[in-house]
């Protein structure tokens, strides 16, 4: 027998592999079988979490009568944001019949009146005693700043001798603002 035979019978002594390779190793294994354990959790967790979105989803859609409220809700703001500006272009005619009450001869009874508030324009038609008292109106109202381009017309006696005219002017616009 050959010398090279007999070192193949003897058993010979396995080498060892150094510490950190085996270290290696059983990490990388626990980790293999951790992430292989981490996918099958996280694959079976996947239904259960689209489950729950659907209903989070669901209970989050506003229903008929939220969207209803919220619509009367967004139109009723805009109501009460347009309010202040409306108001601030609001037009007190009431103003103008303070105004004529107070400059209003005693003996001139006026029996129409038409307001033209876009423009500023008034027509009076009245009734008095005579032309006397008819030009003493006249000369007060013109004497108003407020007043601009006064005009008399369609001046008649009537069958008892009372004078109808008809006066028409122009105010100013603060008149009848607040």
């Amino acid at each position: 027998m050959a010398k090279e035979d007999l070192v193949k019978i003897i058993p010979r002594a396995k080498p060892k592999a150094p510490f950190y390779v085996n270290l290696f190793f059983w990490l990388s294994v626990i980790l293999l079988l951790a992430l292989v354990g981490l996918y099958f959790f996280l694959d079976n967790q996947i239904p259960s979490l689209e489950k729950k979105i659907k209903k989070l989803e669901t209970d989050l859609k506003p229903s008929e009568s939220q969207k209803m409220l919220e619509e009367e809700m967004l139109f009723l703001s805009k109501r009460i944001n347009d309010f202040p500006q409306l108001l601030a272009k609001h037009k007190f005619t009431s103003n103008l019949f303070d105004f004529l009450k107070e400059f209003c001869h005693p003996q001139v009874q006026f029996t129409s009146l038409e307001i033209d508030t876009q423009e500023s324009k008034v027509i009076l038609s009245g009734i008095t005693e005579s032309f006397y008292t008819l030009g003493e109106q006249i000369l007060v109202l013109q004497e108003k700043e407020e007043i601009k381009g006064l005009r008399l017309s369609r001046v008649s006696l009537d069958r008892e001798g009372k004078v109808n005219f008809d006066l028409a002017f122009t105010f100013s616009e603060n008149l009848i603002k607040k």
